[in-house]
């Protein structure tokens, strides 16, 4: 020690296991993070089909009511000549 004029540090083998444990830590904590985020992207992906689904369904609605408007109108039209013609 004297002879080479410096000093010879030891680091413990329980800090160097507690190194290991952490970074198996740190690796497993991100691929649950990971995992979270793909389940939290997959729904919203499905929320914003859904969504585009939905005012699809919606136009199509509106067009389909105007045609039921049309025909209860004409059937009403033609009930009322029926009704008249007795």
């Amino acid at each position: 020690l004297e002879t080479q004029r410096r000093y010879n540090y030891v680091t413990p083998k329980s800090f160097l296991e507690f190194l290991n444990f952490f970074d198996r830590l740190l690796i497993y904590k991100q691929s649950q993070l990971q995992s979270k985020i793909d389940r939290f992207k997959n729904g919203l992906a499905t929320l914003q089909n859904t969504t585009s689904d939905v005012t699809k369904l919606q136009e199509t609605l509106k067009i389909t009511m105007k045609t039921v408007e049309e025909k209860r109108a004409k059937a009403d039209e033609i009930m009322n000549k029926i009704s008249s013609q007795k």
